[in-house]
């Protein structure tokens, strides 16, 4: 397999678990920001994925913006 076909496959995980709302979660969050990170390791960041994780604070849920949450 392809690194681009397993780009795709955690590309297509991690809009699953959006659509689930996972990432409302700070365990969905963290899978999520895992995920993104494994895609195209040689890309340049501005963040790493440690200080996203980081930046959650314990205790603390995802917020969304009013009139931001996709619902239909």
């Amino acid at each position: 397999m392809s690194s681009k076909q397993r780009d795709v496959e955690r590309f297509d995980e991690i809009c699953r678990m959006m659509f689930d709302k996972q990432h409302l979660e700070a365990e969905g969050f963290k899978r999520i920001v895992e995920l993104a990170m494994e895609m195209n390791p040689s890309g340049k960041r501005k963040y790493a994925g440690s200080e996203i994780i980081a930046s959650l604070r314990s205790g603390e849920g995802i917020v969304c913006a009013t009139g931001n949450r996709g619902l239909t």
